[in-house]
């Protein structure tokens, strides 16, 4: 995996071409009458912009397109942290690759968001008050009752959050989610999704209520298996292209990653990245088709590297991809 240094080096060495078009897009933007953040907001979608434009290039020279092609970075803050604000960490795209509409859409996005609600905190701690006194968890700005399930879906938590997500969504031409429903069996996620059953090879299988899917489809399966006597939780998101999706994945602040591919029993490619953080192993599962995006996320503790990369493909083994990519 790329540290954080090579990154910002190798976007020097991008060809102009493939990313003045995306510069000069946002750097209209900017000069657009907006927030004051929106400086700062807009220097880190530059950055995702370069870095998107550079890895549709090496990650097709190398046919590497795993966690690379859908890395958010986090821009370091300028002034010291304070620990009562949230930690900055890189985030991973759910749905597009870089270079994607949904890449760059969720991009920008993600990093207005960490800049306007650090923001806002700083505010609202400098006058004495909490730093979460800024938001309007009733979303009574919003006209409508649609508009209020867009502002809980998204986390948009002002007219200023609300007004922005509008804009990028538009820009981008993605539709925003608009509807979130629990599933509160596994029937009855597959019978809503018309997916069969998904999960194999597994001693013992436990369906969490906090699944739940959206008005096209996509949705997020959040369970336990038993896999060799061990359980394991599991987080698997499947989301249509097309759309703005709302969450991400944080990466393992300061862990090592080994990354690799892997083919499923179905002949599926797998993008498999193993962080090791303080003998934690997280384990991030990529694959994409034209309309779906699926990640995979799992955690255990404990056993050697080696131990840990044979269990790995063990466990993307009890998946059926062909199933979740709907091939």
């Amino acid at each position: 995996m790329l540290n954080r240094e090579e990154l910002f080096a190798a976007i020097g060495e991008i060809d102009d071409e493939l990313v003045l078009p995306v510069l000069e897009r946002l750097e209209e933007e900017r000069e657009r009458p907006r927030l004051r953040v929106t400086r700062k907001a807009v220097r880190v979608a530059l950055i995702a912009a370069a870095i998107a434009a550079l890895l549709a290039v090496t990650a097709a020279a190398s046919g590497v397109l795993g966690l690379k092609s859908r890395l958010v970075p986090a821009e370091t803050p300028a002034e010291t942290a304070d620990p009562r604000l949230p930690e900055r960490r890189d985030h991973i795209s759910l749905n597009g690759l870089a270079g994607s509409d949904e890449y760059l859409a969720c991009s920008e996005w993600l990093s207005f968001c960490d800049y306007y609600e650090e923001q806002m905190a700083r505010e609202c701690l400098a006058a004495g008050k909490e730093a979460e006194a800024w938001k309007d968890s009733f979303h009574s700005f919003a006209g409508n009752q649609a508009e209020k399930d867009i502002c809980r879906i998204y986390g948009a938590w002002d007219e200023t959050m609300f007004k922005r997500l509008l804009e990028i969504s538009d820009r981008y031409d993605l539709r925003l989610l608009t509807d979130i429903t629990y599933a509160p069996s596994q029937s009855y996620l597959f019978e809503t999704t018309g997916l069969s059953p998904y999960i194999r090879g597994v001693e013992h299988y436990d369906y969490n209520l906090g699944s739940f899917l959206f008005e096209d489809g996509s949705f997020k399966d959040e369970s336990t298996l038993s896999v060799n006597g061990e359980q394991y939780a599991y987080t698997l998101t499947c989301i249509h292209a097309g759309v703005l999706y709302p969450f991400s994945l944080d990466i393992p602040a300061g862990a090592q990653c080994r990354e690799w591919e892997h083919i499923s029993p179905e002949g599926i490619t797998l993008d498999m990245a193993l962080f090791d953080n303080e003998g934690i192993n997280d384990l991030k599962i990529f694959c994409n088709s034209d309309d779906m995006y699926v990640t995979l996320s799992l955690r255990w503790s404990g056993g050697t590297a080696e131990e840990a990369y044979a269990r790995a493909e063990l466990l993307a083994d009890c998946f059926d991809f062909a199933v979740l990519c709907g091939e």
